[in-house]
């Protein structure tokens, strides 16, 4: 993930697909777990593979759909608590959260960025 730029460049521009016709999926902990946040445009947030894709294209505006996971308890490392499993709670939710990520990224692909905003952010 945190190389996807150049490919994500050259299959762009080999198919010839404006940037705001792409969405980028990603996991955020500036979000509590299961909260979503699509946007028009915005920064990385600090995560490498996003911060990649806007090197590469040299432009923050790309849509982005943010899903939540939330913070690491105090004192944990970050990268041990991206790369560890989800609570069983969390396992229990996530069909639901995938879901109404999924609904989001229809909306945006049928309606566009506003109406799957409005739709759908800040929503669990």
């Amino acid at each position: 993930m945190n190389l996807s730029g150049m490919p994500f460049r050259k299959w762009t521009e080999s198919l010839n697909i404006p940037h705001t016709n792409c969405l980028i999926v990603y996991d955020t902990m500036h979000l509590d777990f299961g909260l979503l946040r699509i946007r028009e445009k915005g920064s990385s947030g600090g995560h490498n593979g996003v911060a990649n894709v806007h090197q590469q294209l040299k432009t923050e505006k790309i849509p982005q759909l943010r899903i939540g996971i939330g913070k690491p308890a105090e004192g944990e490392s970050i990268i041990q608590f991206v790369l560890e499993k989800f609570s069983q709670d969390q396992m229990n939710a996530l069909p639901a959260v995938m879901k109404r990520a999924n609904d989001c990224i229809l909306s945006f692909i049928s309606e566009g960025t506003d109406a799957a905003m409005n739709k759908h952010n800040n929503k669990k």
